[in-house]
């Protein structure tokens, strides 16, 4: 029953609450994440870990990370589609490289993921992965509705890419219930992805 709890909160605080969240400080919403996920990860303590030792197959998934980040930035520049942010900003930069890769890996890949496997009582680890991608995914498309006309194209790239850098990291949770992997594939895609702006 708490795996349910956790994720139905979850997602009941984060769309009914957000806009609250935000109108009290700029960052809440986030301090309301990281939260959640200090919580999940005491609840969950016995389930995951932090230990990281990559072997081939891994970096060279991290370097196709780094590569599919770095050519979707790229080509979403040279086409004209329109981010949201801007990454000539240290605020963007700080948030691409450090505070998405670690807080969206730990609450998806952690705080929802362990709940969703606790649920699937881990008999069918591709829809496991399924499911914890398609979540990501959804997260970002939501925010289609909240964006100018001008960056709708890139909020539903976003949201194709993070289906796929979603999958790619719930596959590694499931490989080795390391949070520490999929933190590193974000990063290193995050990371791609700001070298594709220039």
């Amino acid at each position: 029953m708490r795996h349910w709890l956790l994720i139905v909160g979850y997602f009941i605080a984060r769309y009914a609450l957000f806009e609250t969240f935000d109108s009290v400080f700029r960052y809440a919403s986030y301090l309301f994440e990281a939260c959640f996920v200090a919580g999940a990860a005491y609840l969950y303590r016995e389930s995951f870990t932090w230990k990281f030792d990559p072997k081939p197959a891994f970096w060279k998934q991290a370097g196709a990370a780094f590569g599919l980040g770095f050519l979707i930035c790229f080509a979403a520049g040279r086409t004209g589609i329109g981010m949201p942010f801007a990454l000539d900003r240290g605020e963007a930069v700080f948030f691409l490289l450090a505070g998405s890769p670690i807080l969206e890996e730990l609450l998806f890949r952690m705080a929802l993921f362990l709940p969703l496997a606790g649920i699937l009582a881990r008999r069918n680890t591709s829809v496991l992965i399924a499911a914890n991608a398609a979540m990501f995914a959804a997260v970002h498309w939501v925010s289609v509705f909240q964006v100018d006309a001008a960056v709708k194209p890139f909020v539903a790239l976003q949201s194709v890419y993070a289906l796929a850098l979603g999958g790619l990291c719930a596959a590694w949770m499931v490989r080795t219930l390391s949070v520490s992997y999929p933190i590193v594939l974000h990063f290193l895609f995050n990371l791609g992805f700001y070298f594709g702006s220039f």
